[in-house]
């Protein structure tokens, strides 16, 4: 799916970031934007700037109140702190 897919998502939550794993379904250059709380590690947030990945963090930066998540979200415009 992802191979078909002009941009390519990930919600997770922190906990996720930097833990190893028996399986994995994509490297960090085929991830265009990542949605996840603020306890990511400043490595991975340091990484996803490096390579031009949008990063928003859901519990600092909550989209204006009646709008849809995909609507809130400008790709353009990495929201990284």
């Amino acid at each position: 799916m992802m191979r078909s897919a002009d941009e390519t998502y990930v919600l997770t939550d922190s906990s996720k970031f930097g833990n190893a794993c028996l399986a994995s379904f994509a490297q960090l250059a085929e991830v265009h934007f990542t949605l996840t709380d603020s306890g990511i590690p400043a490595e991975f947030r340091e990484a996803f700037e490096k390579r031009g990945i949008g990063l928003r963090l859901l519990d600092e930066n909550p989209p204006p109140q009646g709008l849809h998540v995909p609507e809130a979200i400008k790709l353009n415009e990495p929201q990284v702190p």
